[in-house]
């Protein structure tokens, strides 16, 4: 039996290509559904109950915010063998249940699974943007994607496999992830399959199963790409515990305001050396950020 989870907030523009994905499933085995609203205050409550007699569907709310907490919440009450996770802006492919089944049969050997995620643009993105920008850590892209024993870093977390068991053990990590907020670390799929993989757990990459993700046009600007850096470098820092010096934090300040000025400067001769700086000082940004926290906190324990 597979249990399908995911979280949402305010995402009502969005659910229903999702459940009606879902709902179009090639798939003969034994389901369930689990869909975590996290405190939405938009019609995601109405769109997700008006699946309830279409779907094997279990309706939770979730009032804390944070996408980890809530997939935290869903934990309890999956019944297979194997969690299926995803997010509330993917559309399946029809046999995409099958294709997953098959997958973790063929390749007992493994815990965890990671599926092919294809972004579906809302508008044909800039070339600057395909032709730089590191698609993995924005999109969820796998532009080296390998067929079999993988990294635990490279399973994503709009199509990801998770065996029942892993679960005795581990429980997403709260402190990363979508949290509502606009800075957030990111991080929360591959800090969990990290940890899994120090208790033994192997990942598993395979084309076999596909979702496409859908990328608003809010998505391919460049402060959009620019604030993603920093939720990076935030959430390398904090998952990792990464040690950053004086002079780096310093270092790293100081190139954010220089390229600010560069940025003005040469706002028509954008180039790819210019825009992987700017990259790089939001990513130190975020990690300086993100040793702030860590320092405070502590402080704080002391």
């Amino acid at each position: 039996m597979l249990s399908v989870i995911f979280a949402t907030y305010n995402g009502e523009a969005k659910l229903k290509r999702t459940l009606d994905s879902l709902v179009e499933q090639n798939f003969s085995e034994e389901w369930q559904l689990i869909v975590v609203n996290n405190n939405s205050n938009d019609g995601s409550e109405q769109i997700i109950r008006s699946y309830l007699d279409k779907l094997p569907l279990t309706y939770l709310f979730e009032s804390k915010p944070g996408k980890n907490t809530a997939l935290n919440t869903a934990l309890g009450f999956a019944k297979g063998e194997f969690y299926v996770f995803t997010d509330d802006d993917i559309k399946a492919e029809p046999n995409w249940l099958q294709n997953i089944s098959n997958t973790v049969k063929q390749n007992s050997d493994y815990a965890i699974f990671g599926g092919r995620i294809v972004p579906e643009w809302e508008n044909p993105p800039p070339k600057w943007l395909l032709d730089w920008a590191p698609l993995g850590a924005l999109y969820a892209v796998k532009e080296d994607f390998i067929e079999g024993e993988c990294d635990p870093g490279k399973v994503w977390g709009p199509n990801m496999v998770v065996k029942a068991e892993v679960f005795k053990h581990l429980r997403f990590d709260e402190n990363v992830g979508p949290d509502g907020t606009d800075c957030y670390p990111m991080g929360s799929e591959t800090e969990f399959t990290k940890r899994a993989a120090r208790r033994g757990y192997k990942s598993f990459s395979s084309k076999a199963f596909s979702v496409d993700h859908w990328v608003p046009s809010s998505s391919i600007t460049l402060d959009w790409v620019l604030k993603r850096a920093m939720r990076l470098g935030a959430g390398v820092t904090l998952v990792n515990h990464t040690s950053y010096s004086a002079k780096l934090a310093l270092a790293s300040k100081a190139k954010q305001n220089l390229y600010q000025l560069l940025s003005n400067v040469f706002a028509r001769q954008e180039s790819k050396r210019l825009f992987w700086w700017k990259y790089k000082a939001n990513y130190y940004f975020g990690c300086c950020n993100a040793m702030d926290k860590l320092r405070s906190s502590s402080n704080e324990a002391k």
